[in-house]
């Protein structure tokens, strides 16, 4: 765990590491993110989320299968503002997602590190790497 870390703030060498306002943008994109996603609104949790990110066809094409098939609730249990450097930052995000309703679902922690990167001038989520998932229940 503490390899990736290291390992994410050594590709920044000029990495600017404490920001408040970056931190609070990045912060209120996670939020918003789950609070879409929560609503079941694909097209504004999908706004939160870089149009050219490897991951934006993919999680465009999952959410109406998910929303199809579950009732889940999400939380932001922790966020760590890491690093930025010009338009890319990474923050350390845990969350958890709880079934309300739906088929055979794992309720679930995981602890990541999300990569942001500026599109048009706005912070929007790009790509994570999990760094454990534990199953609650």
């Amino acid at each position: 765990m503490k390899f990736i870390l290291v390992l994410v703030v050594s590709l920044m060498p000029n990495a600017v590491v404490a920001n408040s306002e970056i931190t609070d943008v990045l912060k209120n994109n996670i939020l918003n993110n789950l609070k879409y996603i929560q609503e079941e609104d694909a097209d504004r949790s999908m706004s939160t989320m870089h149009s050219q990110s490897p991951a934006y066809l993919p999680t465009k094409n999952m959410l109406p299968q998910i929303f199809g098939s579950y009732k889940l609730s999400y939380e932001l249990l922790s966020f760590k503002f890491i690093a930025y450097d010009g338009d890319l930052a990474y923050a350390r995000v845990k969350q958890s997602t709880k079934k309300i309703s739906g088929p055979a679902f794992r309720n679930n922690e995981i602890d990541m590190v999300q990569l942001f990167r500026k599109e048009s001038g706005v912070w929007k989520l790009w790509a994570q790497v999990n760094i454990d998932i534990e199953y609650i229940n």
